[in-house]
Formats: structure tokens, C-alpha cells, sequence
């Protein structure tokens, strides 16, 4: 019998998020293909960032520098690194979003504009979304 329960067993992500993407497929025509980019030294790993594009749009899920690099250009490397790489696979817009807290005037400065905000997302905070277009 069929229910719904609560669990912290991160098991079934995977099956999850393939029967999401193979839905998506059919209405897009195409699977979201993940990428990833690490800061590290030799075996330690001092930042990195989860993207994903599907079509001509190039989405950053999250980015995270090690707080004894920041403020020392990572974060650039890692953005600029992503931009080739979308540029490369024919992307035409990039996508990020981030809390108010965080980093929005980061993106600013990458060339990103704000394209929407929900005020008070999280605890008090607003979720601000960006994109860049990519000219080729």
C-alpha cells in the first residue's frame, strides 16, 4: 500500500530525479546535464560549484569558495570557468540565484541582472534570481 512518509534517507534522490528529468524530456525534448568545477590542492578541496545546462540555458545551482580564499578572486575563476564552458556548449543565457545575504552584488559585478526576487524567502531574506546573456 502506497503512503507518504518523512525520512531523512537520501536514497531515493536518485530515482527521483530521474523520473523528473525523463517528464521534462518529454515536453523539452532534452535531460538537464549536470557540471561541476573544484578549487583544490591536490587532495584539498577548497570550493566548488554545481551547474547544469539543458538546451541554450547554462543554470548555476550553487557555488561555494572556502572562507580563507574568499575575496581573493575564486569565486571570479570558478564563474568565468562555468561562462567558458557554457559559451562552449552553446549556451545563450546563464542563471543563478542567491539569498540577499549572500552574494547578489557579486553577480552584478559578472555582468548578471536581476530577473526576479521573492521578498522574505528565507528568514527575512529575499531569494534574488539572475541571468546573463551570453553573445557569442
Amino acid at each position: 500500500m502506497l503512503s507518504v512518509q518523512k525520512t531523512t534517507d537520501t536514497a531515493f534522490l536518485k530515482d527521483v530525479e530521474i523520473g523528473l528529468e525523463a517528464h521534462s524530456a518529454k515536453t523539452i525534448g532534452k535531460n538537464k546535464t549536470p557540471v561541476y568545477f573544484v578549487v583544490q590542492n591536490a587532495a584539498d578541496i577548497k570550493g566548488g560549484m554545481k551547474a547544469s545546462y539543458v538546451g541554450a540555458s547554462f543554470f548555476v545551482s550553487w557555488l561555494q569558495v572556502d572562507e580563507s580564499l574568499r575575496g581573493q578572486g575564486w569565486g571570479k575563476k570558478l564563474m568565468a570557468a562555468a561562462e567558458e564552458e557554457a559559451r562552449t556548449l552553446g549556451c545563450k543565457k546563464m542563471f543563478v540565484d542567491t539569498l540577499s545575504f549572500q552574494a547578489p552584488k557579486f553577480y552584478e559585478a559578472l555582468g548578471f541582472k536581476q530577473c526576479a526576487l521573492i521578498p522574505g524567502y528565507y528568514d527575512g531574506h529575499d531569494r534574488i534570481f539572475f541571468q546573463k546573456e551570453l553573445n557569442s
